[in-house]
């Protein structure tokens, strides 16, 4: 008999609970269905849930009150008996010291009778030892399966090339995937949009984990170094303007200044929104210039700003074999303006965030403009729409639009205006049901931006987006409440397999990583 490990996660997950519920886990002895098995077994099988269940009942217990044993093979010939533990023995934080007393414990336990066996200890198949990040490992004993092992990119895919200090250590040239939470959502049964989970003591979790991703987390992570990628709008400006080469928002106005320019299909166009199954990124024109000595193409884009405040600014760019690594964006702004550098070998096709700038009201280049440009002489500068703000909801259930602003969207919805394909990422359940969209379009939106071997479940060998992102983490607060001030804890949910049961990633890197990360992270939290 062996454990089936049955996790269907597909990425690292933060909750904070500040509770589900109050509860107390029962701690029992599970019966025993040894029937079957000889007299040796059959008190080697009662003795395991009398350990285990001694550990449990402890004032300080170093197991998971859910702990049982799975099955057990005793192995005589070879004079070995290996234990097999459930999953929740896992849910431990597990060190060197912890499963050295684990196992020591066993054996002052158990005694005489199983004297010159060997006794090894599994969970999800595997021995309890792998359970150890490699952070708190012994530098001799660290487990090379589950480092990394592709090489990380020269440069990111957008560098900002006025920070007043260059960050070359931290999260440097780091690529991360982050979300908060759901969102509004439509629900099919119902006919309405509604959100994803309760309101709780005015606050509602669909909202309220923003506050902690959009104004510290991802701020933090990209003031280390590291590039931030969201699949929810992360712009809470409600205005949008969209200037484009094929048709822009009222008053404002593209130009291509210098270079020839030449079109291609499939590229970013409005269309005409609200959109219901359209992909807006497949309706519209991209622009592209050769490079060469002595020429640097330009186009500037200037919206109309309908009112002064903060917007951020996202670019696009479409897809082509010679698409040149150092394109130039310049973001004219109130304060100055700021430069960066983009990669358009990877990422095209998508909005790419460059930031929050202010700029006053009304049509003013001088502080409201973008402008694109390269100084390379080899290969092609492509260019797409320009967008700032994040708007409103525009896209269409049932003929019926959120009239929420795009930030307050679940996913499902940013995904499909942002471009990314239908039946492999944002519409996985053929229009009816939008809640399990959103939550399964995540995971494959970070398949589809790392692109083949990692591509969507549906297709491994999708091109993708080319971007290679390091990690993915969701960050939740959760909706639940107690009858008192009592405060559950901290939860990490982890992938240890893929959809189809194997435990590496498709380079062959160990999903134990997946464990690492959420022990890791967790344990930072609560000590």
């Amino acid at each position: 008999m062996t454990m089936k490990i049955n996790f269907a996660l597909v990425l690292t997950t933060l909750f904070f609970y500040s509770g589900c519920a109050s509860f107390t886990p029962q701690i029992k002895e599970y019966p025993s269905y040894v029937d079957s098995k000889s007299r040796f077994e059959k008190k080697l099988y009662r003795e395991i849930q009398t350990y285990l269940l001694k550990l449990k009942s402890s004032p300080a217990p170093i197991i998971s009150p859910w702990t049982n044993l799975d099955s057990i093979a005793v192995k005589k010939q070879e004079k070995e008996i290996e234990i097999f533990l459930n999953r929740d023995f896992a849910y431990t934080p597990w060190r060197p010291g912890s499963i050295q007393r684990f196992e020591t414990g066993w054996k002052r336990f158990a005694g005489n009778p199983y004297k010159g066996y060997k006794v090894n200890f599994f969970v999800h198949e595997l021995p309890i030892s792998d359970m150890i990040p490699n952070l708190y490992r012994p530098k001799n004993e660290l487990d090379k399966r589950r480092m990394p092992l592709e090489k990380m990119m020269e440069k990111p895919l957008i560098t900002p090339l006025d920070r007043p200090f260059e960050i070359t250590h931290g999260l440097a040239s780091r690529h991360i995937a982050l979300w908060q939470s759901h969102g509004w959502y439509y629900e099919q049964k119902l006919r309405r949009w509604e959100w994803q989970r309760a309101r709780v003591f005015e606050v509602v979790e669909d909202l309220y984990p923003m506050a902690y991703i959009l104004d510290f987390l991802a701020p933090m992570l990209e003031n280390a170094g590291a590039t931030v990628f969201m699949p929810r709008e992360r712009d809470t400006q409600l205005h949008e303007i969209i200037v484009d080469n094929d048709s822009s928002s009222a008053g404002a106005l593209y130009s291509e200044i210098s270079g020839f320019w030449q079109s291609d299909s499939g590229a970013f166009a409005i269309g005409n929104p609200p959109y219901t199954h359209e992909n807006p990124f497949k309706q519209g024109t991209g622009r592209f210039a050769a490079l060469a000595e002595g020429a640097a193409p330009e186009i500037s884009y200037i919206p109309q700003i309908p009112e002064a405040g903060w917007y951020r600014v996202t670019v696009s760019y479409p897809d082509s074999a010679a698409n040149t690594d150092r394109a130039i964006y310049t973001v004219h702004h109130s304060g100055g303006s700021s430069r960066f550098e983009i990669d358009q070998t990877k990422g095209s096709g998508m909005w790419l965030d460059l930031g929050a700038f202010h700029f006053p009201k009304g049509v003013n280049p001088e502080q409201a403009k973008v402008t694109l440009t390269s100084y390379e002489t080899e290969g092609v500068l492509a260019a797409d729409a320009v967008r700032f703000g994040g708007g409103m909801g525009n896209i269409s259930r049932d003929g019926i639009t959120s009239g929420y602003p795009r930030f307050a969207e679940a996913a499902r919805y940013y995904l499909q205006y942002a471009g990314f394909p239908d039946t492999l990422v944002w519409d996985l359940n053929k229009g009816v049901k939008d809640y399990n969209d959103d939550y399964q379009s995540r995971g494959e939106w970070v398949n589809h931006l790392k692109g083949a071997p990692f591509g969507p479940n549906k297709k491994r060998d999708e091109k993708g987006k080319g971007i290679p992102i390091e990690l993915s983490l969701g960050f939740h607060t959760d909706a639940g409440f107690t009858r008192n001030d009592t405060v559950v804890g901290t939860l990490m949910i982890y992938s240890l397999t893929d959809a189809k049961d194997t435990m590496a990633f498709p380079d062959g890197m160990h999903r134990l990583a997946n464990r690492d990360l959420a022990d890791i992270t967790q344990t930072q939290i609560i000590e």
